[in-house]
């Protein structure tokens, strides 16, 4: 399949999606649907002309301009036809996380309260076993209890220890290099703002091809 076959069953595919939303549709919706033609007339122009003559190239620059015109419309057009959408999904959103936050701190209350109780009853176990043992060597015989303190279980759930290894950095000066990462994005900005000296970066001056609209 050509490009010019794909791009006809694109719009073609978005000419569908624009007639499923017809109900309590934005007005830009209906706008952006009226330069599909434009689109497509563009899209096929772009395809086919050849820029080889001084005047063909600047038949190309005002196609470009129009191109970047018309991509500047649709962009102004769908953050219209978002909005009411918008504020609705971030209502939603946060009305959410509220009502999550909520039952987090709620969990997390619940789960503090298991974890004492838990202390708790291994403080107890260890102190049967204790006792145990002491019996044990007194009797001159191995007598053994079950360790039940260390999983605490219900019908819907159970707690359990899980071993989670973290760290904390004491000396930053000691960290190997491989750990850190260049900010490119600050480098980038202080050449932009005229730097021209900086250690360990090789400055590249070139040129970029640019199209500007009138």
């Amino acid at each position: 399949m050509n490009d010019t076959k794909q791009d006809t069953d694109f719009l073609d595919f978005l000419k569908d999606d624009f007639e499923v939303m017809q109900v309590n549709r934005h007005p830009a919706i209906s706008e952006m649907e009226q330069h599909l033609p434009t689109i497509s007339k563009l899209s096929l122009i772009a395809k086919n002309m050849s820029v080889e003559t001084q005047e063909e190239c600047s038949v190309a620059l005002d196609v470009t301009s129009d191109v970047r015109t018309l991509n500047k419309t649709l962009e102004d057009l769908r953050k219209k036809a978002i909005e009411p959408y918008r504020k609705s999904v971030q209502m939603i959103n946060d009305a959410s996380k509220g009502l999550q936050e909520i039952l987090n701190i709620a969990e997390n209350e619940i789960k503090i309260k298991i974890a004492i109780f838990q202390k708790a009853e291994e403080a107890k176990m260890a102190a049967a076993q204790e006792s145990v043992k002491e019996l044990s060597e007194k009797l001159g015989i191995d007598i053994l209890i079950p360790d039940e303190a260390r999983l605490m279980q219900s019908s819907k759930a159970s707690s359990y220890y899980k071993e989670v290894t973290t760290f904390e950095i004491v000396d930053v000066k000691l960290i190997p290099d491989i750990y850190w990462v260049v900010d490119e994005k600050l480098i980038q900005r202080h050449i932009d703002l005229g730097m021209q000296d900086i250690p360990g970066v090789r400055i590249v001056k070139d040129k970029k091809f640019v199209v500007r609209r009138k």
